[in-house]
């Protein structure tokens, strides 16, 4: 018999109710511990935003001007671009309060000087294609280094996620920003008028004249279509050329303006960087030491017998080039490259490989003594093959003359084998090693840049007594 439930008593939870008490108990613990969403930064602009938007457009269109040229005026137009750049990012830093760095200052420099080359030097050949990618990089790693968005406040261990940032985070993550600031600019409707109202009435007055009004009066009467005829004829003839390719670049400009605005824009405004902080990456790097001490010393004494077995076999090979001899084998041409080749390829596969070994080892590398041994018994053996690479090009060098791409070859070879020498001495001294590199290489490329390299080789040769012959840059 079941027994009665007495008045007063309160009746036992059931299981439903039970499960659904912790649920919800659950979702409430879940919710107090979970982590607060990160707020979205909100859309911000100005005054100076909206004007900058508008001027950079013109900057667009100088760009996609010079791109446009004939082959004439195509690096004369680079210098009137880099000035017109560097005028508007200055302007907008100044308006918006920017204190630049030191640094930033030597980036400039490096940018106006390559820019200027391209009028004072005229180029052609796979040098000239290389200036033109040198100067837009440099560009770009200025306007980081201007508004002071670098990681780690300075150039380091991190260029290469600063140039994925400057490259590809900032201008396409703040893509629609100048349009942003026009389109809100124009629909914003307060008791306070800003001068803005002025600089978009124009613009509107001139997309309508110049998109709908001029081209439905020309149609309607002769007389102005021959009058309209005439002026387009003078201004283009004057500033633009063809008036369809006018239009075309006007369109083209639009892209290339969105793209320069939203990079400013973007490390002005710090929005939308999408990239992990200086303190995220380093405590990142402490979780990626995998690899025990004893594990890097077997790769490294490895590849160091490697390398010194390979010294040994081709000894008369690789060091013929000290006692000024070649192996009767080889020209002095394929002797160069394939030196040269060598080097490149060995050179790369250290880098690597030293910064592998002193990324994911667990001992850093200031409190091992043995992995700074196996780095300056790496670093030692690769200074070695490039010295040896060097006494091969100077001996073809003097037996051939000079050319622009010899020289090339050349102070590249020097400029690593400085990076090596300065690893070297990393070991004992501790300081910035991809910062001093970096600044290396941009003072042998704009050295390159602003001397005339045909002109080098031509009094080079005819001081040498070879033959007064204008080597091509694509001719070792």
């Amino acid at each position: 018999m079941e027994n009665p439930i007495s008045v007063g008593t309160s009746c036992p939870p059931c299981e439903s109710a039970l499960k659904t008490a912790n649920n919800e108990n659950k979702s409430v613990n879940a919710t107090a511990f979970a982590p607060a969403p990160k707020p979205s930064r909100p859309f911000v602009y100005d005054t100076t935003d909206t004007l900058f938007a508008l001027i950079f457009f013109g900057v667009g269109y100088c760009y996609i001007y010079v791109l446009t040229q004939t082959s004439g005026y195509f690096w004369r137009g680079w210098l009137l671009f880099t000035a017109v750049f560097i005028t508007a990012v200055l302007s907008y830093g100044l308006l918006r309060g920017v204190k630049p760095p030191k640094e930033s200052w030597f980036w400039l420099t490096a940018t106006a000087l390559v820019g200027l080359s391209c009028r004072l030097v005229e180029i052609d050949g796979s040098f000239a294609v290389f200036r033109f990618y040198g100067l837009t990089l440099l560009a770009v790693y200025w306007v980081l280094c201007y508004f002071g968005v670098l990681t780690g406040g300075k150039t380091g261990n991190y260029i290469a996620i600063d140039m994925v940032r400057g490259l590809f985070v900032l201008p396409f993550g703040n893509f629609f920003a100048g349009l942003r600031c026009i389109v809100q600019a124009i629909c914003s409707r307060g008791k306070k008028k800003h001068h803005m109202d002025l600089v978009i009435g124009i613009i509107l007055a001139f997309a309508l004249c110049a998109g709908v009004i001029i081209p439905l009066l020309s149609r309607a009467d002769a007389q102005f279509s021959e009058l309209l005829s005439g002026f387009r004829f003078h201004l283009s003839s004057l500033f633009f050329g063809d008036f369809l390719v006018l239009k075309i670049r006007l369109i083209l400009a639009l892209p290339v303006s969105a793209y320069l605005f939203g990079l400013c824009y973007g490390a002005a405004r710090r929005r939308a960087d999408g990239l992990a902080s200086a303190e995220t990456l380093q405590k990142s790097e402490k979780r990626i030491r995998i690899l025990p001490l004893n594990t890097v010393l077997v790769v490294v004494a490895a590849a160091c017998a490697l390398y010194l077995l390979f010294i040994l076999l081709q000894a008369g090979y690789l060091f013929s080039a000290f006692a000024g001899v070649r192996p009767a084998e080889f020209t002095y041409a394929e002797y160069a490259r394939r030196g040269f080749f060598e080097l490149c390829q060995l050179t790369c596969f250290n880098l690597a490989l030293l910064w592998g070994i002193n990324t994911l080892c667990r001992s850093p590398r200031a409190e091992s003594r043995l992995l700074k041994a196996s780095n300056l018994a790496l670093g030692t053996l690769t200074l070695f093959l490039i010295a040896t690479a060097l006494s091969k090009m100077l001996l073809y060098v003097d037996s051939y003359g000079l050319t622009p791409k010899r020289i090339v070859t050349t102070l590249f070879m020097v400029g690593l084998a400085i990076v090596f020498v300065l690893l070297l001495v990393w070991q004992y001294r501790s300081f910035n090693l991809v910062g001093v590199s970096a600044v290396l290489f941009t003072v042998i490329f704009v050295f390159l840049c602003l001397v005339d390299l045909r002109e080098i080789s031509n009094a080079y040769n005819a001081a040498r007594g070879f033959d007064p012959i204008f080597f091509d840059i694509f001719y070792l």
